[in-house]
């Protein structure tokens, strides 16, 4: 009885330890947690990645103006003057010598890139009556969204070209004969602009605008696979009405629906790869 006793006592007195040993172990494993972060170094966080600033069309197009103004002038150099004050503070015009003008038949924005201080450098190629100019234009836009040009553009070298340009790629010549005849009615029918005869070979999803003018094809390439069981392209010669010729490639996205080959697009459908 004796040692019954002596054991419910153990027991008994374990169990009213019990709570303050779990909360001893409890706090020493806390505290060792906060020793480990006391000394050790925590890692960095990783750096946030902005996205790339987009560039501003609205500043592309004030430099295109720009561009097109500095690169216009009259005999006496007076137009380009005047005309420059509206686009920034001391820009100062070109000077011809006497008896010389010179006027901008076309301009395209060949780049844009963003630089400091709110600064976009915008690189505009200009076809002038006295040649091909590429003009480096600076633009500042501030919070209100009113532009300027900050300082002299620059005259910088045109876009590279390759030095050993590829042909396009040779496919495998298309084989069946309903697909070639599909793609060749429905080229010669879009360069001539009838739109009638043109759907009756157009998929249910096909999406295309008709050339502005209208084109006869003289002939024909042999039409190759550029992606097997999708896409093909052929190679047209072509005339218009004032018997311009013109030698054109053209892609088209097609389809076998219901045993027959359809056209989904014809080269510039940019929903249909």
């Amino acid at each position: 009885m004796l040692e019954v006793a002596t054991q419910r006592l153990h027991t008994t007195r374990w169990l009213a330890r019990a709570p303050r040993a779990g909360l001893l172990a409890t706090c020493a494993v806390l505290s060792a947690v906060g020793l480990r972060d006391l000394f050790v170094t925590p890692a960095a966080p990783a750096p946030r990645q902005s996205a790339p600033a987009q560039a501003d069309p609205g500043s592309q197009a004030f430099a295109e103006a720009f561009a097109r103004d500095y690169l216009t002038w009259d005999r006496d150099g007076s137009e380009s003057s005047t005309t420059l004050a509206a686009y920034g503070v001391d820009l100062i015009p070109p000077r011809p010598p006497g008896g010389l003008d010179q006027r901008v038949r076309w301009t395209s924005v060949a780049g844009a890139r963003r630089a400091t201080g709110g600064t976009e450098v915008v690189t505009v190629m200009a076809q002038t009556t006295r040649g091909r100019v590429a003009l480096s234009v600076t633009v500042r836009r501030d919070v209100a969204g009113a532009r300027q040009v900050v300082g002299q553009p620059a005259v910088v070298g045109a876009l590279p070209r390759a030095e050993n340009p590829a042909r396009p790629g040779a496919g495998r010549e298309v084989t069946e004969p309903q697909l070639v005849a599909a793609v060749e009615r429905a080229l010669r029918n879009y360069l001539a602009r009838d739109g009638s005869d043109l759907r009756a070979d157009l998929s249910s999803d096909a999406k295309l605008v008709l050339p502005d003018r209208a084109q006869r094809v003289l002939s024909a390439d042999p039409v190759i696979w550029v992606r097997l069981g999708s896409r093909v392209a052929t190679t047209v010669r072509t005339a218009d009405r004032d018997g311009v010729q013109m030698t054109l490639r053209y892609e088209l996205a097609v389809t076998r629906q219901a045993g027959r080959w359809l056209v989904r697009a014809i080269h510039t459908n940019p929903e249909v790869q």
